[in-house]
C-alpha cells in the first residue's frame, strides 16, 4: 500500500506536509510532499534471507563469531563515535537528523557473513551429494568385481597378469561412473 493511500486516502497528498519517523522533533522538521511517485521495489541480493540475522550467522561464519568475541570493545567505541558525529553533524546544521549511525566493518561485515554462510550451507550439501555417489559407485563396482570372480580367477589360471585384470576392472568402472 502507498503512503499517500494510507495516510491521504480522501485528499490529494500534495502540498501537505509530513515529518520523518523516528527522530526526535527537535531534529526533524515538517517537510513538504510535493509529488507523489509509483509503488518502487527494490531488490537487494544480500536481503535474500533476511529472516537470518547477523546475530544467528555468527555462530555459523568464522568471521562474524571471531566479530562477536570482540564486540562489546568495538560497540563501546562504535558508540562512542556514533555521539561525536551527532554532536558535529548537529553543530553544522541541526535540522539534520542523524540516525542508525554504523561503522563501515560492520556493514562490510554484515554483507559478507550471510552469503558465506550461505555458500557454507550449499557447500555442505554439496560434499554430502558427492560422498552419496562416492559410496553408490563404490558399492555398483565392488558387486561388478564379485560376479566377475570366477572370470577374474579363470584369466589369471590362464596367464593374465594383475595389470591386465586391474585394467579390464577400472575401465568397466570408468564407463559406470561416466
Amino acid at each position: 500500500m502507498k503512503l499517500s493511500q494510507k495516510y491521504f486516502a480522501a485528499e490529494d497528498p500534495v502540498g501537505r506536509q509530513i515529518r520523518s519517523f523516528g527522530a526526535p522533533p527537535e531534529h526533524n522538521p515538517w517537510r513538504r510532499i510535493v509529488g507523489v511517485v509509483a509503488n518502487e521495489k527494490r531488490g537487494n541480493p544480500f536481503q535474500e534471507m533476511s529472516w537470518l540475522t547477523l546475530l544467528q550467522c555468527s555462530s555459523h561464519c568464522g568471521r562474524c563469531a571471531q566479530q562477536s568475541h570482540t564486540s562489546s570493545a568495538k560497540q563501546r567505541r562504535s558508540d562512542g563515535l556514533t555521539n561525536i558525529v551527532q554532536r558535529q553533524v548537529s553543530t553544522l546544521d541541526p535540522s539534520i537528523p542523524v540516525s542508525n549511525i554504523q561503522t563501515a566493518e560492520h556493514l562490510l561485515l554484515k554483507n559478507i557473513c550471510l552469503p558465506s554462510f550461505r555458500a557454507l550451507v550449499v557447500g555442505s550439501f554439496a560434499g554430502f551429494a558427492l560422498l552419496l555417489a562416492v559410496i553408490g559407485l563404490y558399492g555398483v563396482l565392488s558387486q561388478l568385481v564379485t560376479q566377475r570372480t570366477n572370470e577374474i580367477g579363470l584369466r589369471m589360471a590362464l596367464g593374465a597378469d594383475a595389470r591386465s585384470v586391474l585394467t579390464m576392472i577400472t575401465k568397466e568402472g570408468m564407463l559406470l561412473v561416466v
